[in-house]
């Protein structure tokens, strides 16, 4: 009865280490992903402001077209910098 037992929990252990090792690919493929999507976004946005920027005649185009590039940049440095500042609080 008490190999049994320990035969049985033995098995969930093993279960539980697969699940936990599953669980942290998966987010790392995820993070990866994220990280992917996010540089093209930001190279569109940038792209998009200089564009703007140099193609269009009023001042108000001039303006907007570094704004709108370095918009795109602050969101992308925010978000990274506020994941890093959320899992040290974690951490601790």
């Amino acid at each position: 009865m008490a190999e049994k037992q320990a035969e049985h929990r033995q098995f969930l252990e093993k279960e539980d280490y697969r699940i936990g090792e599953f669980a942290i690919r998966k987010e790392f493929q995820q993070r990866k992903w994220g990280q992917i999507f996010a540089f093209f976004i930001v190279l569109f946005v940038v792209t998009c402001g200089v564009i703007i920027a140099l193609y269009s005649e009023s001042t108000a185009a001039h303006i907007m077209g570094p704004l709108l590039s370095s918009t795109g940049l602050a969101s992308i440095i925010y978000i990274f910098t506020h994941q890093d500042k959320q899992k040290q609080e974690d951490e601790n």
